[in-house]
């Protein structure tokens, strides 16, 4: 256990520098590369935080005249090294001055704030989808229906998703998992604006961004305490809808460009912030 909380809060204050510095440099990246590539970047970093590494040092080559102690394996968190040099240690790790009744109380305390960040977030996302299943209501309007599987075989998606209005949407969102729906607010929509508000939903689905989404959720969650990684998933947040925005309009000439700016715009001005760690958000990016 107590090897377990050095490694955990090591490993990610060693990778807070990374975060930030990425960060830092966003703004200056997304000049040289695309969003695509600056989004799927963060994963590399979220899988990280995720399954931290902690390299095994093999014992030979240790000068024997240290008589250096090998901790045996600890089992209880399978995937992580337990394995040990107590020389290393005091370099690799930091010794921290805590018995070990004060590890057990630090684990419960990272534990509970794992089980409280994870409980608010299923609380506001079960309530937003009891919402959406209470007021919502299916679009089956032959009209629309048409530009659904006009967008469906633009993207190569098959399969049903289902499309919803709801009076109270802030905004067009994608939600589920596993049964995914886009969920659109009650109002008239020219078939423009219809078409580009399904193709960003339906982009959403096809690159499994909700997934994305939960690898992000986890991520928090297992490192509640830094402050680096919420910044992390603003950033990603924003880099998922301009990601998806470039997709978008990719072979659209000007004119079609400046009508999908259009619509943007237009939502952005009705929205009210409806959405959780689990659903994207139509102009997410507007809102940060």
């Amino acid at each position: 256990m107590k090897d377990f909380m050095i490694m955990l809060i090591t490993y990610s204050a060693a990778l807070s520098p990374v975060i930030l510095s990425y960060a830092a440099l966003t703004s200056l990246l997304s000049k040289r590369y695309s969003a695509k590539g600056l989004y799927y970047s963060w994963l590399v970093i979220v899988i990280g935080l995720i399954v931290p590494y902690r390299p095994q040092i093999c014992a030979g080559i240790i000068n024997s005249s240290n008589n250096n102690k090998i901790i045996p394996e600890n089992n209880i968190f399978p995937g992580f090294s337990a394995v040990s040099i107590s020389h290393l240690n005091n370099k690799v790790f930091p010794r921290f001055p805590l018995q070990g009744k004060w590890w057990t109380f630090i684990f419960a305390v990272w534990l509970c704030g794992i089980m409280f960040f994870l409980s608010y977030q299923c609380f506001k996302h079960l309530r937003l989808v009891k919402a959406f299943n209470r007021w919502s209501k299916e679009i089956k309007n032959e009209k629309t229906a048409s530009i659904l599987k006009k967008v469906m075989r633009d993207l190569a998606l098959s399969g049903k998703i289902k499309l919803l209005s709801c009076p109270y949407a802030g905004s067009p969102v994608l939600i589920g998992l596993f049964n995914p729906r886009i969920i659109i607010p009650e109002q008239d929509y020219t078939d423009d604006e219809l078409y580009f508000i399904l193709r960003h939903e339906l982009v959403h689905y096809k690159r499994r961004d909700l997934w994305y989404k939960s690898l992000i959720l986890l991520a928090t969650a297992i490192h509640w305490f830094n402050p680096a990684v919420y910044i992390m998933a603003k950033i990603v947040g924003m880099q998922c809808e301009l990601s998806c925005d470039e997709y978008v309009v990719s072979g659209m000439d000007a004119a079609t460009r400046y009508r999908y700016c259009e619509t943007l715009i237009g939502i952005f001005k009705k929205q009210t912030l409806m959405s959780t760690a689990l659903t994207t958000n139509f102009t997410e990016v507007k809102t940060v």
